[in-house]
């Protein structure tokens, strides 16, 4: 997504100008874009123009139009959202209040107003805007003295850091200053990963090297961990992958990544996440009910209690045509982060996501037993709005 001009304030109003440039972008917008909003987009209309006898003739006028949102509709196959509502910036041709429906796929120049900018919207505008943020996979590729540190997106490797120093041979200075030099090294590789990696998106990182340098490295990384408490390793210690290069330069990373020993582990990885973590979820509901809660009264209530260890929410949630209802997931889903729970935003486009919009869109896994509440669901005062959001959804799709 090319962001043309930007000016919102979280949590308050503003405007972004934006420009889709693939067919994922679209599918962004679709989640950016709620009613209620504004648009101001080049578009096509028929209009009436007065002849010089007298008549009338019609004529298919392109303008500048703004539209107040009433009506989003989404067609995957061909990648298009149509916006609809009533014009609210008005010309000689068309008048205020007028009902139009604005057009908008890739390449098509468009501002997009919202009279409130909550953290949902804005991390689905950094998504989008930034294509790294996509990246699932993450790696460092290194020999003796030299490390590149990457991000992999569907489209691209991006080269985020290369880190050189001089490692001296074990003959000229000895055993002590080369292993000296090695642990500076390793530091410049630890913080570049800290720096350059973000693991809330990333979700394998590929540690290679030739030899035995990777495991000493990955012997280094997690004893720093440990010392000096670096969260971002200690919890995603199983994300890291140790694997064998020819070489510490970037060509390497094609070997890997064509390697089926690696490539099979690699493929879909945010699907087969989510989809791994419902199935956890609904195990524990069948074996160990108390363990976990779905429904938004429910899920609330555990958050209140500080016991959620994951929540999972589907996107579709966050769609809903009705601020208060938008605002109270957006709301959960902060507090849940604040408290160190974890936040997963499951596509209803995945097969997971579909599962979890049949467990209504949202989900607890949690740290303790939860007794004492309710059998049912279905006095949960978002659960006639979700079903209406799940309809919508499911004729946008068609």
């Amino acid at each position: 997504m090319k962001l043309v001009k930007k000016s919102i304030i979280r949590d308050g109003e503003g405007s972004v100008t934006l420009v889709p440039l693939t067919h994922e972008d679209i599918w962004h917008l679709y989640n950016l874009i709620s009613v209620g909003d504004a648009i101001i987009s080049k578009t096509y209309r028929r209009v009436k123009i007065s002849t010089s006898g007298g008549g009338t003739t019609t004529s298919r006028k392109i303008m500048n139009l703004k539209v107040h949102i009433k009506k989003i509709e989404y067609n995957p196959q061909d990648s298009v959202i149509r916006p609809s509502g009533q014009v609210i910036g008005g010309n000689k041709f068309v008048k205020n209040g007028q009902f139009h429906t604005l057009t908008i796929e890739v390449k098509t120049r468009f501002t997009l107003y919202k009279s409130f900018w909550d953290s949902i919207a804005i991390g689905r505008l950094n998504l989008a805007c930034n294509p790294f943020k996509t990246a699932e996979i993450g790696a460092v590729i290194m020999s003796e003295g030299l490390a590149h540190i990457c991000l992999i997106t569907d489209s691209m490797t991006h080269v985020k850091q290369k880190i050189e120093k001089s490692i001296p041979k074990k003959r000229r200075q000895g055993p002590s200053k080369r292993s000296q030099e090695l642990t500076k090294f390793f530091y410049h590789v630890l913080d570049g990963i800290k720096k350059n990696i973000d693991f809330e998106y990333v979700k394998v990182v590929i540690l290679a090297s030739p030899g035995f340098l990777i495991d000493k490295f990955y012997t280094f990384m997690l004893k720093e961990a440990q010392q000096k408490d670096y969260q971002f390793i200690i919890d995603n210690q199983k994300k890291f992958m140790k694997c064998h290069s020819s070489s510490g330069h970037i060509q390497s990373l094609k070997e890997i990544l064509l390697d089926e020993k690696y490539s099979s582990k690699l493929s879909n990885l945010k699907a087969t996440e989510e989809l791994k973590l419902f199935n956890t979820f609904l195990e524990l509901l069948q074996n160990e009910p108390d363990k976990v809660v779905y429904g938004f009264k429910h899920v609330s209530i555990a958050n209140e209690r500080n016991i959620i260890e994951k929540l999972m929410v589907t996107d579709s949630l966050f769609r809903s045509a009705d601020l208060k209802t938008r605002q109270g997931y957006v709301s959960l889903v902060e507090s849940v982060k604040k408290k160190r729970g974890k936040v997963h935003i499951f596509s209803s486009r995945h097969s997971s996501g579909e599962q979890l919009q049949q467990m209504s869109g949202v989900v607890a896994i949690l740290n303790s037993p939860i007794t004492d509440l309710e059998s049912e669901n279905s006095d949960d005062e978002y659960s006639d709005e979700l079903t209406e959001s799940e309809d919508s959804d499911e004729k946008d799709e068609k």
